[in-house]
């Protein structure tokens, strides 16, 4: 973003110059400065490169939290924070990466529908979600049946949301599945 730009001008991470100018080198440079640090310490690239994930789309401390909810979510009871500790670290390390990652994907996934959910009611959306429309939404989104998404599509015009916050939740859970 804009934002990133500027701060990396002002840390000195890359020259001063029009963001439409930047160069691939830049961005490695940004990248490996505001959002690959905290994952250097991770043993398996699978995990570290979930996690690097996680930090370039909602910012590394959420990326942080997200670990940390990851890990209570494999069975720890750790109190949720946006600082990286040698003790997250540590029983990052210990989890099966395998196993873990599908525990990010899950925090990760839950983060998305809170967003989109939050947006909904922001826009004065009154709609109660329970148990089952969320199921019903999900199996939709994971379909590759594009009729079943586009019963979705008419599902969520009818409730009032934006259709990108469909597109944007299809494109997130493509993604991350195809992440290590």
């Amino acid at each position: 973003t804009s934002g990133t730009w500027t701060t990396a001008i002002e840390a000195g991470v890359v020259e001063h110059k029009p963001i439409e100018d930047c160069t691939q080198d830049d961005a490695r440079r940004i990248y490996e400065k505001f959002y690959w640090f905290p994952w250097l310490q991770i043993d398996d690239a699978r995990v570290a490169t979930k996690l690097f994930d996680a930090g370039v789309n909602n910012g590394v401390g959420t990326a942080i939290r997200l670990a940390v909810k990851a890990l209570n979510l494999y069975g720890n009871n750790l109190t949720v924070t946006s600082i990286w500790t040698g003790e997250i670290r540590d029983i990052v390390n210990a989890c099966a990466p395998e196993k873990y990652n599908a525990c990010v994907a899950l925090c990760m996934e839950e983060r998305y529908w809170n967003i989109v959910d939050k947006d909904v009611c922001d826009n004065g959306v009154n709609y109660v979600w329970d148990q089952n429309t969320w199921a019903s939404l999900m199996a939709a989104l994971n379909d590759r049946d594009e009729n079943s998404i586009s019963v979705l599509k008419k599902f969520i015009k009818s409730q009032g949301w934006k259709l990108g916050q469909l597109d944007f939740l299809k494109g997130w859970l493509k993604r991350a599945r195809r992440l290590p």
